[in-house]
């Protein structure tokens, strides 16, 4: 398998420090939504170890991890997930391979010390951070502004190290289409509901990207 099919090895796997908002969202948002302040700094440090130095993992009684070395994993195979896998490729995490699937694991172990036997839970734990990351940029990102194209097809500058322009705009239609919309999703809490307009705006706008595109 070619890794730059699929697997985002050729992506750099920046890290913003910053704590600016997305867009117009009210600073109140979910703080998970930016990678932000101390995970920043851990991912920043993670990134950056020598070759060979790995971090150690501990567990408590019940097998959750703790300690520095658990919130470091965390925060790393977060990082992962936003910037290593897909977000059109794959229709759910069922659907990507085991190939991907290893080669996120080889990069997890090229920093931590962990066993064989740690690898289904922590490549899951990656799956879980993918979908919560996809669902974030749906929440904050895509619904508020469905009515704004040029707004709403413009990427986002804090991650466009890790998402291609054609993938985001893939993504935002795939968002979008009604098939998605009647789907059960958590839906971002707002002080007034947000209207619902017809789609013809966003179509107009995408024919007309392609037709510049393709002259």
């Amino acid at each position: 398998m070619d890794p730059g099919e699929n697997f985002n090895s050729d992506l750099d796997m920046g890290v913003d420090e910053t704590s600016d908002t997305p867009m117009e969202v009210n600073n109140t948002q979910d703080s998970s939504v930016e990678r932000t302040g101390r995970g920043a700094v851990q991912c920043k440090r993670i990134t950056k170890m020598r070759e060979g130095e790995l971090l150690n993992v501990q567990y408590n009684e019940d097998g959750q991890r703790i300690g520095e070395g658990g919130k470091d994993l965390a925060s790393y195979s977060g990082l992962l997930a936003e910037s290593r896998i897909s977000i059109v490729d794959y229709e759910n995490w069922h659907a990507v391979g085991d190939e991907v699937r290893d080669l996120l694991w080889d990069t997890i172990k090229a920093k931590f010390n962990l066993t064989e036997d740690e690898k289904k839970g922590v490549v899951s734990d990656i799956g879980e951070k993918w979908k919560e990351f996809k669902s974030r940029l749906t929440r904050y990102y895509i619904t508020p502004y469905k009515d704004q194209p040029e707004k709403l097809l413009k990427l986002l500058k804090k991650h466009e190290k890790n998402i291609r322009q054609e993938d985001w705009e893939r993504f935002v239609k795939s968002r979008l289409t009604p098939k998605f919309q009647k789907l059960p999703l958590k839906q971002v809490t707002h002080k007034q509901p947000l209207p619902s307009p017809p789609m013809s705006k966003l179509k107009v706008f995408l024919a007309e990207k392609v037709k510049v595109s393709s002259l």
